[in-house]
């Protein structure tokens, strides 16, 4: 009997145990996932740290922002506007906000102009059009607006004289276009030449669209874009930061023009697979002289520049049933729209630049994302980009009291 006892309370701690090692394996696992979630969560709520970047300093004063062009849709029905996920949040409050200082005449600019024109493989004079230098020679054009510092070329006659003979990996082109943007001396330090976008076109009923492959691309379209130190860290004299891991962050600038940038250039297939001015179709540049000090501003935060979206103060800039070309039917004015959900992972920090001059570059957010079309009711059939200004223009009464 004695025996049987022990044997059977053996068992029952046996089971006993194997009970609590279930119990405590679930515990952990439990445990990890709670990290993990709270860890995603965290992510993105983080709290913005006053001591790492810098404070607000509302350098130009009260800002007037310029209205952004968009497509517009219809007002019936009222499309509703939700994100998929928790918007970001950043561990920054401010965001700088650069002059542009006003065009004017520069000295030598006549003689900028005639380096260009000789970059472009001209050989005759140019004539005067007000402030523009105009080269005119074998049906290709160079207009050079000596006080707005803008480039425009332009080569209607030609024509790609081969097929199949673009290169598939951009990062070929991207090579050459910094070398022949650095021959035609339109490199700027702005210009991000690290990060050209390279898009594959094909010509149909006179319109650009995108190739189905570069073995079918007729043109090549260079896009290079700006980029500014958008929110600063604060440092010691030795530029070193105060706070250990913020660094400043870099922003993009775009133009009201989706599909084009600040500078944009558009060249032919050739059997030499080469970029230079003679297979150039078109290239379009203004340079802006940027006040390399920025004004700070407080900086909205992206659910408060969602919810100005929400409150028509938004810029809807691009609208695409899927798999349509941007190029054609990038424009879809007076759609009936059900529904906007923007796509959390995507919401970028840029900047605007304008089309003409107005003082400043701003800040923006852009929020990409699905659009439900009354077209189809039941689910997302569409892609859009939506541009608002992403900082608070008004400089507190607390800092500039009326009256003072």
């Amino acid at each position: 009997m004695a025996q049987s006892s022990l044997i059977t309370t053996t068992s029952v701690v046996k089971r006993y145990l194997i009970y609590f090692g279930i119990f405590a394996v679930v515990v952990i696992v439990l445990q990890v996932c709670i990290n993990f979630i709270g860890g995603l969560a965290t992510s993105r709520t983080t709290t913005p740290n006053n001591y790492a970047y810098t404070d607000p300093d509302y350098s130009f004063g009260t800002l007037t922002l310029p209205a952004i062009s968009g497509i517009s849709i219809s007002a019936t029905p009222k499309a509703t506007y939700s994100a998929d996920n928790i918007l970001p949040q950043y561990p920054y409050a401010t965001v700088n906000v650069y002059k542009v200082n006003e065009p004017r005449e520069i000295f030598g600019s006549e003689d900028i102009g005639n380096d260009l024109a000789t970059r472009f493989g001209f050989k005759t004079n140019f004539t005067r059009d007000g402030n523009k230098l105009v080269w005119n020679e074998n049906n290709r054009k160079l207009i050079y607006d000596k006080v707005n510092e803008t480039i425009s070329f332009s080569n209607p006659g030609i024509v790609p004289d081969v097929v199949d003979k673009f290169n598939a990996d951009p990062a070929y082109y991207q090579q050459q276009a910094a070398a022949l943007i650095a021959n035609l001396n339109l490199a700027r330090s702005n210009l991000d030449l690290k990060n050209i976008e390279i898009e594959y076109l094909e010509r149909a009923n006179n319109s650009f669209i995108i190739a189905k492959s570069p073995n079918t691309a007729q043109y090549l379209k260079i896009k290079v874009h700006r980029t500014f130190d958008a929110v600063s860290a604060k440092a010691d004299a030795q530029g070193n930061p105060l706070v250990t891991g913020a660094t400043n962050i870099a922003a993009t600038s775009y133009v009201n023009d989706i599909l084009s940038s600040a500078l944009t250039i558009i060249a032919v297939n050739n059997q030499a697979q080469s970029l230079s001015p003679d297979v150039l179709e078109s290239v379009n540049f203004t340079d802006w002289e940027f006040n390399p000090v920025p004004g700070v501003y407080n900086l909205l935060t992206a659910d408060q520049a969602w919810a100005n979206i929400k409150n028509n103060q938004g810029s809807l800039k691009q609208l695409i049933e899927f798999g349509y070309n941007p190029y054609l039917v990038g424009q879809l004015n007076g759609q009936q729209v059900i529904s906007f959900t923007a796509n959390y992972q995507k919401v970028t920090l840029a900047y605007l630049e304008p089309d003409k001059w107005t003082g400043y570059i701003y800040p923006i957010y852009i929020f990409y994302g699905h659009a439900r079309l009354a077209n189809s009711p039941s689910v997302d059939n569409a892609d859009f980009i939506y541009y608002t200004y992403a900082l608070d223009p008004k400089v507190p009464a607390a800092v500039n009291p009326p009256g003072k």
